[in-house]
């Protein structure tokens, strides 16, 4: 879903949330949240209340989770607004609930709402744990240039490698192809991508894939630096979406 720029919000963190957003079109870097971006957003955000009713008929009922997720947005707009006491008026529309729900289902752990112990009727949703505890361990370590990836983004990313590889190995001659690592080269392309010479796009048709021959300079190493889960995905996917079975070995 492509999300233009709000900055009309009255909520701060969906506000700096869309900043985020504005400045790639690349649909897996939306997902990818350095310390500097992560500590800015948990500065601000906290947990917020719903009804105990309303969530779980909607949860049972929709199982497929948008209309439950449309809920908490719209719950998430109207709690945080309140809680701007210097406001007197709510300001919700399309776009910006929109956002929310983009903003709900990338940081808060939804799915485990916790109970109001004071309030039987309602329940409280609360940020993501993996968001807090990589914050930690970045401070811990010192290490304030990291990257935080969920695994699905991962996973995703090399479905998106593995079938433009894929596309690449089609277009060689047959005994060429036969002497290409077909692992060893959806990695190359994932660090291709890193290094910004490969960029991925969301067009009108789905994903594209495209060269750029002047990549920034300071582009870093996001998914190559997790060398371990990164390859293992990369076997798990060879072997679910295309029955081929590869081994750590089969990296060069």
């Amino acid at each position: 879903m492509k999300v233009n720029h709000i900055s009309y919000t009255n909520i701060d963190e969906i506000d700096y949330y869309s900043t985020i957003l504005k400045n790639t079109d690349d649909p897996i870097k939306k997902k990818v949240f350095n310390f500097h971006q992560l500590s800015q957003l948990f500065s601000k955000i906290s947990s917020f209340p719903v009804s105990k009713t309303t969530y779980f008929s909607l949860k049972d009922d929709f199982p497929l989770e948008n209309i439950l997720i449309k809920y908490l947005a719209l719950s998430y707009s109207i709690y945080r607004q309140i809680s701007k006491k210097e406001h007197t008026y709510i300001k919700l529309n399309a776009q910006v609930l929109s956002l929310t729900e983009d903003f709900i289902y990338q940081f808060y752990a939804f799915d485990l709402p916790i109970k109001d112990h004071n309030h039987q009727e309602l329940l409280w949703i609360y940020p993501k744990l993996q968001y807090k505890h990589f914050l930690a361990d970045c401070i811990l370590l010192g290490n304030y240039n990291d990257y935080c990836i969920d695994i699905s983004t991962i996973e995703e990313i090399v479905q998106i490698m593995a079938g433009f590889t894929r596309y690449e190995l089609d277009q060689t001659l047959a005994e060429t192809n036969s002497r290409v690592n077909f692992p060893s080269l959806i990695y190359a392309n994932i660090k291709l991508y890193e290094k910004g010479y490969l960029e991925v796009t969301e067009g009108s048709t789905g994903i594209e894939i495209r060269l750029n021959l002047k990549p920034e300079s300071s582009a870093s190493p996001i998914f190559s630096r997790y060398s371990y889960p990164l390859k293992k995905t990369i076997i798990d996917i060879c072997k679910k979406s295309y029955n081929e079975h590869y081994s750590y070995k089969d990296f060069q």
